[in-house]
C-alpha cells in the first residue's frame, strides 16, 4: 500500500499487522500496522477511515488500563514476531501506556501528547523521552530515526 511517510513524499508500507474482528476495540477495525520499505518506520493506516478518537480523555485511558494493558501487551508480542528492539515514537500517546508495554519488552520509546494533562501523566510513567508537543515541532528539534 502506498501512504506519506516521515522519510519523503508517497512510501510503499508492506502490513505486518491487519485488525479483524476486533472485539475490544471495535473501531480499530480494518486498520493496520505497516512497514515503510524505505526508511523502516512503522505506521498505523486508516485506508480512509476516520477514527473516532477519545482526544486523550485521560479518566478513559486510567479508567480502563487493564484493557489497555493486556491489549497492548498482546500488540507487542505480535510485534515481536517482526521486531524486538528499538526506538518506537507513539504519535499521541495520552497518559503513555502502551509506551510503558513497549519499555517493558526492551524498546527505547518516545511519547508526544499535546493534551498537558496527559503528558504529565505519561511523564510520570515513562519518565524520559515525552513530549508535550506535535509531531513536526518534534522533528524539527530531533534528528532520530525510527
Amino acid at each position: 500500500m502506498i501512504s506519506n511517510c516521515i522519510c519523503g513524499k508517497k512510501r510503499l508500507f508492506r502490513p505486518l499487522i491487519t485488525y479483524s474482528q476486533e472485539k475490544v476495540f471495535k473501531q480499530y477495525d480494518g486498520l493496520c500496522i505497516a512497514r515503510c520499505t524505505s526508511c523502516r518506520v512503522l505506521k498505523t493506516i486508516t485506508a480512509g477511515k476516520k477514527l473516532q478518537s477519545q482526544s486523550s480523555d485521560i479518566a478513559f485511558y486510567e479508567g480502563n488500563q487493564k484493557i489497555f494493558q493486556d491489549y497492548f501487551r498482546r500488540l507487542s508480542e505480535s510485534l515481536g514476531k517482526h521486531i524486538i528492539s528499538g526506538r518506537v515514537l507513539d504519535v499521541g500517546c495520552a497518559t503513555g501506556i502502551l509506551l510503558l508495554v513497549l519499555k517493558e519488552k526492551g524498546f527505547t520509546v518516545y511519547g508526544l501528547e499535546p493534551n498537558r494533562q496527559a503528558w504529565k501523566m505519561a511523564k510520570k510513567r515513562i519518565f524520559n523521552h515525552i513530549y508535550p508537543q506535535k509531531l513536526d515541532a518534534f522533528l524539527k528539534q530531533h534528528h532520530l530515526r525510527f
